[in-house]
């Protein structure tokens, strides 16, 4: 019976596989709706991942009542301003923004355009001139415009701020969600925000944005604060602060359970042990911390105890990954392997490019065939493919529109 179901599971992955294959080549690729799709499941993905806690639980209330407008029964008005939203990072952003995209397009299923797009994300969402492009053609086929999209970059952001000023209207209001803009490259001056109308907006328009708080490479949210027109360190409405979990067993159980998995009291006091070391910087205690342990720990059984120690650290975290990787699969291999998809983290990089790649290293290859040397050495696919099996919950795929599937 066991091994009748390993065949029965195996022969509806590659079915499923090969349907997946069949139906990207037979379609006509749309880069729009590529690019929207995209988005659309990050935030899917994410928003089901979600736990409300008391302190993330105002910044949603917040955002909502700004979402729904003077109909929401909340002395509240947007007032054609933007709403910004900040929080450290690895405070839960992301996930909280994907939680009120979700939310918010199931409200709006049947009335109104929502935008939705989490930078640095994809290669069209990285730099802003791929980005307004993108955004435009999505607009200009929702809002039903002839005029195409130029590729001038001071005329398409004049096109930018026309289309989210102009075009809606009560019976098509616009929603636009713009995650992490801290994570634009600085090409076209992209981080200087210039290009995002976050006053002046018209009644019918939505604009929620989330950065991190300034830093010395960037000051996106000095720059939101000038648009608004507050004060460093002022605040109001339009601006909210994500602050850390105030439940982080709660969290943890959540993410355990997505994965089917639970753990002992003593597994549980280990955690928050770990939790209630933590400092200030580096991320500890946040919900990335959260998720990082919650991928360690689900591969721990009842009867093993605690198998290691949890770090305080994200980073050090991390570093425990990157060392357990090593003594498993080797360490040129791990690098080497870590290091290409940080190169290629904005375009991503396929199976079959690794390999290729892993073939002209010698010192991956030594390390692989520590034992014999063959004939025409080649990385081995299913060394690359064990090594990718374990980062999969670190990783992204996404189809090149040719039936492969890039990893960043």
């Amino acid at each position: 019976a066991y091994l009748r179901k390993v065949g029965d599971d195996f022969g509806e992955s590659v079915a499923m596989s090969m349907a997946r294959g069949a139906q990207k080549l037979a379609l006509a690729r749309d880069e729009t709706v590529d690019e929207a799709g995209h988005h659309l499941r990050f935030a899917v993905e994410r928003g089901n991942k979600f736990c409300s806690t008391d302190s993330t639980q105002r910044v949603v209330d917040a955002v909502q009542a700004y979402l729904k407008g003077p109909t929401a029964g909340i002395e509240y008005e947007a007032s054609g301003k933007a709403f910004v939203v900040y929080g450290q990072s690895g405070a839960g952003k992301t996930y909280l923004m994907s939680q009120l995209m979700v939310d918010h397009m199931q409200e709006k299923a049947e009335k109104g355009c929502v935008v939705i797009r989490f930078l640095g994300t994809s290669p069209a969402s990285s730099a802003v001139q791929p980005l307004l492009s993108s955004v435009c053609e999505q607009l200009r086929r929702c809002y039903n415009t002839e005029k195409g999209v130029p590729s001038d970059f001071k005329e398409l952001k004049a096109y930018f701020r026309k289309a989210v000023t102009e075009w809606p209207s009560e019976e098509q209001p616009l929603s636009l969600f713009i995650d992490s803009v801290d994570q634009l490259d600085n090409s076209n001056a992209g981080r200087q925000l210039e290009w995002l109308p976050v006053s002046g907006l018209s009644p019918h328009v939505r604009l929620v944005v989330s950065t991190l708080p300034d830093h010395a490479e960037f000051k996106c949210l000095s720059q939101l604060r000038k648009g608004l027109g507050l004060a460093d360190g002022a605040s109001e409405g339009n601006i909210v602060e994500v602050e850390t979990i105030s439940d982080h067993i709660r969290v943890l159980r959540r993410l355990l359970k997505l994965q089917g998995r639970t753990l002992t009291l003593e597994q549980e006091v280990a955690v928050d042990a770990a939790f209630l070391k933590r400092g200030q910087r580096d991320g500890a205690g946040t919900p990335l911390w959260l998720t990082i342990v919650a991928q360690f720990i689900a591969g721990w059984t009842s009867y093993d105890g605690v198998k290691f120690p949890l770090e305080p650290s994200v980073r050090g975290l991390i570093e425990d990954l990157f060392e357990r990787l090593e003594a498993t699969h080797g360490t040129h291999l791990v690098r080497a392997v870590l290091a290409y998809l940080t190169i290629c983290r904005r375009s991503g990089v396929s199976e079959t490019e690794l390999v290729h790649l892993l073939s002209l290293d010698d010192e991956v290859l030594a390390d692989v065939y520590e034992w014999w040397v063959p004939p025409m050495r080649t990385c081995p696919p299913l060394v690359l493919t064990m090594l990718l099996a374990e980062l999969a919950a670190y990783l992204s795929r996404r189809g090149d529109g040719s039936g492969q599937e890039l990893a960043c």
